[in-house]
């Protein structure tokens, strides 16, 4: 047998023997609510080998103890990562790579997976063009404040090279197809719950796109929300997601090649925005929010400088 041919074998088995799908789960300090999590994990239901990943970004409660006794009973493949690094985006950019699955799938601590969702999302990413998703969003508790959910039925896909709309892609839901990230690079750690900005679930399905793949929301894949938050505190996390709005925004206008398409995408909110007195104080923040990011990117060249 030619090295060729040998070496094609090796690469069938290893392809075989890889993951489909690498669920990816971060948590910082929520042991209690990781559990009731995890319980609708154990519930999964899939065809094919998948893995599971369970990030404890820097918890100093019960997480870690919460995470490795669920891991102990759990009849798959499962796996502990410890993350002290903050920020949600520096523990996926962690789990990211040590997984091996070939689409990598994300909910958050306080979402309840139905059954069916690893299938589902596999059933998106058959089609080979589509390098993004994100799911359908139910809110658990109708008391809860009704924020980051998506309950529509109706799928929206984007095309390649498009902007993504603001919102559409949340990290409570949302896979991407690992060489899609080859392409595109890992999350920002600037952004995600626990960093500067928020913003990193939108900012990275940006890229995909730019980097010329398709996505969308499909409503297939399913998560229940249990985020627990009422009025006032939703209110303070509205602001932080309007302030990380505006710093994607000046992300997109600096670093991305399709910087036009993000300015008039931009200037198209904000006309918007305009047009509705009540919405100034969302201008501001917007407003606020690319500033901060300009002037981060700023201090950052001047520590390169300086490090030189």
């Amino acid at each position: 047998m030619s090295v060729n041919a040998e070496a094609m074998r090796s690469g069938a088995r290893e392809a075989e023997e890889r993951p489909v799908v690498s669920l990816i789960i971060c948590t910082k300090n929520r042991g209690q609510q990781l559990r009731a999590c995890l319980d609708r994990v154990a519930r999964l239901k899939a065809p094919f080998r998948w893995e599971l990943i369970l990030v404890d970004n820097g918890s100093t409660d019960d997480t870690a103890q919460v995470m490795r006794e669920f891991l102990s009973r759990f009849p798959g493949e499962g796996r502990y990562l410890h993350e002290s690094r903050p920020g949600n985006g520096a523990g996926r950019n962690a789990a990211i790579r040590v997984s091996r699955g070939g689409i990598l799938a994300f909910t958050d601590d306080d979402c309840y997976v139905e059954e069916d969702f690893l299938v589902e999302i596999a059933e998106v990413f058959s089609d080979p063009r589509v390098g993004y998703l994100t799911g359908r969003i139910m809110l658990f508790d109708p008391t809860d404040y009704r924020i980051t959910v998506n309950e529509s039925p109706q799928p929206r896909r984007i095309s390649a090279g498009r902007v993504v709309p603001h919102g559409l892609v949340q990290g409570a839901n949302m896979a991407f197809r690992r060489s899609a990230l080859e392409q595109a690079g890992l999350f920002d750690e600037d952004f995600g719950a626990g960093a500067r900005f928020a913003g990193e679930d939108w900012e990275l399905a940006l890229r995909v796109s730019f980097a010329g793949w398709e996505g969308g929301y499909f409503p297939g894949p399913t998560v229940w929300h249990h985020h627990g938050r009422k009025e006032p505190e939703a209110r303070k996390l509205i602001r932080f997601y309007t302030i990380g709005e505006g710093a994607v925004y000046a992300k997109g206008v600096i670093s991305h090649r399709r910087r036009l398409r993000m300015l008039g995408y931009w200037f198209k909110r904000l006309g918007g925005d305009l047009l509705k007195r009540r919405s100034m104080h969302r201008v501001r923040l917007v407003t606020w929010g690319a500033l901060q990011y300009v002037l981060l990117r700023i201090r950052h060249c001047q520590r390169t400088e300086t490090a030189r």
